[in-house]
């Protein structure tokens, strides 16, 4: 289920990006985070936000989950993005520094703010 839920993430936000081929990094017109930056970041958090809800005893192999994830994405967008996947990874890979820059700078201001839910106690939520 977890490589279904990452898998409808992940196209989300692949054919979202098609709409922005350049990278940016919130500093210009668009003040949400690309759609590439938005796929590094989930696929980092979300098998651990997963491994961290599952019940005890329960295994959960993240590295499979992502990987079933990324290959269910690439079938299913292929025939109409091509080889989307390859390309986005290249994408990444070329900017990997600049988008955990970025990411953190992020999960920063969201520590910040104190409206976020992150930073409410459990009986506030």
């Amino acid at each position: 289920m977890a490589s279904v839920a990452l898998c409808g993430k992940f196209c989300f936000f692949i054919q979202s990006s098609q709409r922005y081929p350049a990278l940016y990094y919130g500093e210009t017109e668009y003040p949400h985070p690309h759609p590439l930056i938005r796929i590094a970041f989930i696929s980092q958090f979300m098998g651990k936000i997963i491994c961290k809800n599952i019940p005890e005893g329960m295994k959960f192999d993240e590295k499979a989950a992502l990987s079933k994830a990324l290959q269910m994405a690439e079938q299913m967008l292929a025939p109409t993005y091509g080889a989307v996947l390859s390309k986005l990874s290249k994408q990444l890979e070329d900017n990997y520094d600049k988008i955990e820059s970025y990411g953190n700078k992020i999960i920063d201001l969201a520590k910040a703010t104190q409206t976020m839910c992150v930073n409410r106690k459990e009986n506030q939520l």
